[in-house]
């Protein structure tokens, strides 16, 4: 019995070492088809290795231009972003002249806010969004309207303002007011329309006010934000502060 046993795993070893000897061995265009037919039944996981095999039996560069995209959308289907972004990059790396560029560009936007954390979080990826969303607006406007990029990025801006407005805070708490003003004006800065921005104006002139000296920059502040703020229900009591402050 165990003789029968023996000669029964050595047989379905022996198989399965010749069937990936003959899917390696498969023309890259049969790769690509049964790929594509595994991403339409989603089943990204195994898509992902037909055109990873793909790329490597590409008989033509056109062969291994649409297996790498191609890869990167079977990882970003799997919601297995950063292989996504990884495949993307390579893509668009080496193809950044092709058709696809702009798609390319939106997917690595996409892939990257999708890995993005919360905003008292590390940024890093919400940042790089950006980025891409940027390229893709300065290199393809059409497409950068067509694919709704602004609002996707709109809500990277969203998550890096109340970072910036969070790290501002906290540098009040701990007694760095200078420190506090610069990430307020940073957010103003970069992030306009979002709605930390009421928020970041009064603390800036909150944050003038705990300097040493600060009275007149307070002042200044002040009058940035009853511009900007006429009708603020902050402004009356920020007023008496900074009158307080001058009289000192």
């Amino acid at each position: 019995m165990k003789q029968y046993v023996f000669i029964f795993m050595t047989v379905f070893f022996l198989c399965i070492a010749c069937s990936k000897y003959v899917e390696v061995d498969k023309p890259s265009n049969e790769l690509i088809a049964e790929g594509v037919a595994l991403m339409d039944s989603k089943k990204y996981e195994k898509a992902a290795k037909k055109f990873e095999n793909a790329i490597l039996n590409a008989e033509t560069p056109e062969e291994a231009q649409h297996a790498q995209r191609m890869l990167g959308d079977a990882y970003f289907m799997r919601k297995n972003y950063l292989d996504a972004i990884a495949a993307y990059e390579v893509y668009y790396d080496i193809y950044y002249q092709s058709p696809f560029a702009p798609y390319i560009l939106n997917r690595l936007g996409l892939s990257c806010s999708e890995l993005s954390l919360h905003p008292k979080r590390d940024q890093t990826f919400a940042l790089k969004s950006v980025d891409y969303f940027d390229q893709l607006e300065a290199l393809y406007p059409e497409e950068f309207e067509e694919y709704g990029a602004g609002d996707n990025r709109y809500k990277m801006y969203l998550k890096l303002s109340e970072y910036e407005y969070q790290v501002g805070r906290y540098y009040m708490r701990t007694g760095k007011p200078e420190s506090a003003i610069l990430r307020f004006k940073y957010l103003q800065n970069n992030y306009p329309a979002t709605p930390r921005l009421e928020d970041s104006h009064r603390l800036m002139v909150e944050s003038a006010l705990r300097l040493n000296d600060g009275r007149f920059a307070a002042a200044q502040y002040l009058q940035e934000f009853t511009d900007s703020y006429p009708s603020s229900k902050h402004l009356k009591g920020l007023a008496k502060k900074v009158e307080k402050k001058l009289k000192k």
